[in-house]
């Protein structure tokens, strides 16, 4: 049996489940019905929530930061313990289509694409929230377990993630029919980076994209007929 758990971050994290699950309709559970059965995977989310509460320097951070951590990691273990359980879901499911999905869409990329997806996810913070310093420190910290990282600072590093993303979002946007760079591009990658930190160059830049075929410019013949008087 689980020891009593603080009721705010568990009750937080069940109401935001009840809602998103209220919200969905899938095909074969019916409507509103989502097709993960939270009452046995209740007992996994207060375990997820005791184990998070047990981690070192946890209960330093604010009470928000707290719980936005717990919200951003339940869905994760939710469907970590519905893998571990006997639960069949139908092939027409949603989660089914969705997981298939996903694995396509990633089974083709390389792993330096791979590697820089899983930079961009894990390290680039949502816009409207600020990570306080006892947080940026406590990530800092994992970060070094896990890989040892130079000596700029984490802030430095995240504004970094921030301005690759931006490229990258740039990058997705239609391309132009003519062979130049994009204007919002060209004035991204001539602002000026953090001291200790270089952006990307052109060549790696490249890498976020996919090839440009010879055919997808298309010169339109020039029309030399006079003006009829």
């Amino acid at each position: 049996s689980l020891p009593s758990l603080p009721s705010l971050p568990l009750s937080s994290l069940v109401t935001s489940f009840e809602r998103l699950t209220q919200a969905v309709g899938v095909d074969g559970f019916g409507e509103g019905r989502c097709p993960l059965p939270f009452d046995s995977l209740l007992p996994s989310m207060q375990a997820l929530v005791f184990f998070i509460n047990s981690l070192p320097q946890f209960h330093s951070l604010p009470q928000d930061e707290r719980v936005y951590l717990l919200k951003m990691n339940a869905v994760k273990g939710l469907l970590t313990a519905s893998a571990l359980s006997s639960i069949q879901l139908p092939p027409s499911s949603l989660v089914i289509q969705s997981l298939h999905s996903l694995s396509e869409r990633l089974s083709p990329l390389p792993l330096s694409h791979l590697a820089l997806l899983t930079l961009l996810v894990i390290l680039n913070p949502p816009p409207h929230y600020s990570f306080s310093p006892q947080l940026e420190s406590l990530l800092s910290s994992i970060l070094s377990f896990l890989s040892p990282i130079p000596p700029p600072t984490l802030s430095a590093l995240l504004s970094h993630i921030d301005s690759l993303s931006s490229i990258h979002s740039l990058y997705l946007q239609p391309r132009p029919s003519f062979r130049t760079r994009h204007p919002s591009i060209t004035s991204l990658l001539e602002t000026t980076s953090p001291p200790s930190l270089s952006l990307p160059s052109p060549s790696s830049l490249s890498l976020l994209s996919p090839p440009i075929s010879e055919s997808s410019f298309q010169e339109e013949p020039l029309d030399l007929s006079l003006p009829r008087i």
